[in-house]
C-alpha cells in the first residue's frame, strides 16, 4: 500500500471527489546503445559507470578552472592518488581539455531518438551534439536537458561546449547521459488507462501487471509513415511511468506513483496511439543454470544469484533476510529468471512482487498477524526485578517502589522481597535507573522489540505503570539499517503512535526523560494494524460478492532426492520415491499436491505445507466493484464491509484500475485470518 498524506485519505472519502490526474512518460531510450556506450576524452577524475547507468552524481571535484572552486564545503579535493577517483561512485565524467568534446562511442551504429543531459550546475550556455553526419547547435539555461532530434546511423555521439556559464576557461562536466528521451502525456491528451494487476500468496502463479494507455495523436507524433516518428524508436522494454494524482482540500495535487512497467506492444491509426506494458519480471526470461548442482547454499545467497545472473544492480531489488534461516541443498531446476524466483518464494514462504519504483522484491509471507510469542524483547537498564520479555504481553504485577508519587494506597502493588531470588516472573519491564530531578538519564533506558520478518504496520501502543515518561525516542529499522526516528513528548500512561512504520523488522524504544526521581516501568508494548484501509459500503458500487471455493482436505508437499553428485557436483537424476509431507484442513475435500525441487526434508516440507494449508483454509473470495483507489496494490491488506460482517481482513489478490477523467476499479479479494496453529520459524 502506497504511504500517503492524511489530506489524501481525506479527498478519497469525500461523497464528491474534486478531480483526479493521469500522467505518463514513455522513455523512448536505445538501451543497446546506452550499455554498449563507453566515454572518450575524459580526465582522469570521472566515473563513467555513473554517468552512464546510475545517474546518482551528487558531488563535484573543485579544479583551477574558472568559478570552479567554491568555499563552501560543497565540492570534493581531487585525491592525491589515481586509485581513489576510480572509487568514487559520487561523481560524474569531466572533459580532458578546456573547452574540449566529450565523445560517447558505440561499438556498432545506433539510431538515437532525442538526449537527456544532466551537465550539473556548471552547465554549457551554448553547445553542438554531432554523430558524424548531423550537426546540432543549442542554447541552453539550466537544469536537465531534452531533446527530440533524431541521431540515426550514429557510430558516436559528441558533445562539445561552446560559452559556459560564469566564464569559458572550463572543462566539459556530465553528470548523467541518457540516449534518449521521455515524451509525456496529461489529462490533455489522455483518453483512457486501465491498469490490472495480480499475485499469488503462496506463490503458484508469477505476479502480473498489465497497463494499456490511449492517448491523442492529433499531433502525428507517432505517424508510422513518419521515419523521424516516435514510433519508429519505440521497442521492447523501454519505460513507461504512470502516475495518478488527487485534487486535495486545499488546491494542491498529491500524486501516487503507480508500478513501473514496461513497452510490450504499440499501435498508431492516425489519430490516436495505444501503449501496452507489462511489469519487469515477465521480461526476465533469460535461462538460469548456476544453481543446478547439489550444493549447500541458503535461499537468500540462491536469490542473489539469480537476480545478479539476470543483469539487475543491487538497487533494483529487495530481498528478505528470513531467507537467510532456510538452507537447502537440491539443485535449481534449469528454468528462466523468473521462474527460478517463483521456486526461491514458494519455498521461502514468500510473495514475489514488484514495488512502485520497478523493484522486485521477495518478502516474508508466512504469516498474517504476528502473535507476541513470535516476537523477541529486550532492554537494557532494567532492574534486577524486571522482566522486558514480559512487555509483549502485559502484567498485572507490579512491585511497589519508593520512588516519587508511585506507590499508592489501593493494595494493587506487591512489596519487593527481600531475597532475588524470589522476584516473581510476572513483572514487566523496569528500569535500574532513577530519572534526574531534570527528567534526564545518565543512560537512557531501552526495550528493543524484534519481529520475525520485515513487516508493515499501522500504529502501535505503549501502556506505562505508574508515571509515564515525558519523552520518548523510536528508532525503526530493517536489520541494522536505520529507517527512521521518531521522537515523542508522552502526556498519557496508555500512549498511541500513529505513525505508518514501512517494512521494519526492529524497534528500538528509548526513554530520554523520566518523571523526576523516578523509573520507566512498561507494561505492554503492542504493534498496530496490518491496514488503515477498509473498503466500506460506500466505496463500494455493489455489495461484494462472496465465492465459497472447494473445500481442500489436505496439503501434499513432495521431499525430493537425488543421487550422489558426480565429481562435479552434478546429478542429473532424480529419485523417484515418491515422498511427501500431508497437512490435513478439513475432513472432507479435494487433496492439493506440491512439488518444489528445492524442499529435500521433512521438516522444510512440514513448513511449506503448514503455510500453504493456512491459505487453502481461507477458501472464501469476495468480488467487488468499487469507485477506484489508486493507493491500492496487489499483496495489500485491507479490511472488508461486506452485507453481514465488517472489519473483515482480506488479502488483494487482484486489482483493475481504470482512469478516463474519473476513477474505477475492481478487486478482487481472499480472506486472510490465521486459520491453523502456527509454528515457529526454522
Amino acid at each position: 500500500m502506497k504511504q500517503v498524506s492524511l489530506q489524501y485519505k481525506q479527498a478519497m472519502e469525500k461523497q464528491f471527489r474534486d478531480r483526479s490526474y493521469a500522467l505518463i512518460s514513455v522513455g523512448i531510450v536505445n538501451k543497446q546503445a546506452q550499455s554498449n556506450a563507453s566515454l572518450r576524452n575524459l580526465l582522469y577524475l570521472s566515473n563513467t559507470y555513473n554517468t552512464l547507468r546510475l545517474g546518482k552524481t551528487i558531488n563535484t571535484y573543485a579544479s583551477f578552472e574558472e568559478n570552479q572552486a567554491t568555499a563552501d564545503g560543497t565540492m570534493l579535493f581531487p585525491p592525491e592518488n589515481d586509485i581513489y577517483y576510480q572509487r568514487n561512485d559520487t561523481v560524474g565524467s569531466v572533459g580532458k581539455d578546456i573547452l574540449g568534446p566529450i565523445r560517447v562511442a558505440f561499438n556498432t551504429i545506433y539510431d538515437i531518438k532525442g538526449l537527456t543531459i544532466d551537465f550539473g550546475d556548471s552547465y554549457p550556455t551554448e553547445f553542438t551534439v554531432t554523430n558524424g553526419t548531423v550537426t546540432k547547435t543549442y542554447e541552453f539555461k539550466g537544469g536537465t536537458f531534452t531533446c527530440t532530434d533524431s541521431f540515426d546511423d550514429s557510430p558516436y555521439i559528441e558533445i562539445t561546449p561552446v560559452h559556459f556559464i560564469n566564464g569559458d576557461n572550463k572543462r566539459l562536466r556530465i553528470n548523467y547521459l541518457l540516449m534518449g528521451v521521455g515524451i509525456n502525456f496529461n489529462n490533455d491528451n489522455i483518453d483512457s488507462i486501465s491498469m490490472s494487476s495480480s499475485i499469488s500468496y503462496v506463490s503458484e502463479e508469477l505476479p502480473t501487471t498489465r497497463i494499456t494507455a490511449k492517448v491523442l495523436d492529433f499531433d502525428k507524433l507517432f505517424n508510422v509513415d513518419d521515419m523521424t516518428s516516435f514510433i519508429n524508436y519505440l521497442s521492447d522494454g523501454q519505460e513507461l511511468d504512470f502516475s495518478i494524482g488527487q485534487t486535495l482540500d486545499d488546491g494542491s495535487i498529491e500524486y501516487l506513483k503507480m508500478p513501473k512497467t514496461y513497452l510490450s506492444s504499440w499501435a498508431s491509426n492516425g489519430s490516436y496511439m495505444t501503449f501496452t506494458s507489462t511489469n519487469r519480471l515477465a521480461l526476465l526470461t533469460g535461462q538460469y543454470s548456476l544453481g543446478n548442482s547439489i550444493h549447500e547454499r541458503t535461499l537468500y545467497d540462491e536469490a542473489i544469484s539469480v537476480l545478479t545472473d539476470a543483469g539487475l544492480e543491487p538497487d533494483e531489488y529487495f530481498v528478505d533476510t528470513v531467507l537467510k534461516d532456510i538452507t537447502v541443498t537440491n539443485p535449481m531446476p534449469v528454468v528462466k529468471h523468473n521462474e527460478a524466483l517463483q521456486y526461491i518464494a514458494n519455498a521461502g514462504r514468500c510473495k514475489l512482487l514488484e514495488d512502485n519504483r520497478g523493484r522486485i522484491k521477495l518478502e516474508g509471507n508466512f504469516e498474517n498477524i504476528i502473535e507476541p510469542t513470535e516476537l523477541v524483547s529486550t532492554a537494557t537498564g532494567e532492574a534486577d526485578w524486571s522482566n522486558a520479555g514480559n512487555v509483549r504481553f502485559g502484567s498485572d504485577i507490579v512491585y511497589a517502589d519508593f520512588t516519587r508519587n508511585f506507590v499508592p494506597a489501593d493494595g494493587s502493588m506487591l512489596f519487593i522481597p527481600s531475597n532475588s531470588s524470589e522476584y516473581l516472573d510476572g513483572t514487566t519491564f523496569v528500569s535500574s535507573e532513577l530519572a534526574k530531578l531534570d527528567g534526564t538519564f545518565t543512560s537512557n533506558p531501552s526495550i528493543t522489540l524484534e519481529l520475525p520478518a520485515a513487516y508493515t504496520y499501522y500504529g502501535l501502543s505503549i501502556l506505562f505503570n505508574g508515571n509515564h515518561p515525558d519523552e520518548l525516542k523510536l528508532d525503526v529499522y530493517y536489520d541494522d539499517t536505520l529507517l527512521n526516528t521518531f521522537t515523542y513528548s508522552v502526556d498519557r500512561n496508555d500512549f498511541y503512535i500513529s505513525e505508518e512504520l514501512i517494512q521494519f523488522n526492529k524497534l528500538v524504544f528509548s526513554f530520554t526523560k523520566g518523571y523526576p526521581r523516578d523509573r520507566i516501568l512498561v507494561n505492554k508494548i503492542a504493534l498496530g494494524e496490518l491496514t488503515d484501509y477498509r473498503l466500506d459500503k460506500f466505496s463500494m458500487k455493489e455489495e461484494p460478492v462472496g465465492t465459497m471455493e472447494k473445500k481442500v482436505k489436505d496439503v501434499s508437499v513432495r521431499v525430493f532426492t537425488f543421487t550422489p553428485p558426480d565429481e562435479k557436483g552434478r546429478s542429473p537424476e532424480m529419485v523417484d520415491d515418491k515422498v511427501y509431507y500431508t497437512f490435513p484442513i478439513n475432513s472432507t475435500g479435494q487433496s492439493v499436491v506440491f512439488e518444489n525441487q528445492l524442499i529435500s526434508t521433512q521438516s522444510h516440507a512440514e513448513l511449506v505445507a503448514k503455510w500453504m494449508s493456512n491459505y487453502y483454509a481461507n477458501n472464501i473470495s469476495y468480488s467487488v466493484n468499487y469507485r477506484g483507489e489508486p493507493r491500492l496494490d496487489a499483496s495489500d491488506i485491507i479490511y472488508l464491509d461486506s452485507e453481514l460482517l465488517n472489519n473483515l481482513q482480506v488479502e488483494i489478490e487482484s486489482l483493475n484500475l481504470n482512469f478516463n477523467g474519473s476513477l474505477s476499479g475492481k478487486l478482487e479479494m481472499r480472506r486472510a485470518t490465521n486459520m491453523l496453529i502456527k509454528e515457529e520459524t526454522v
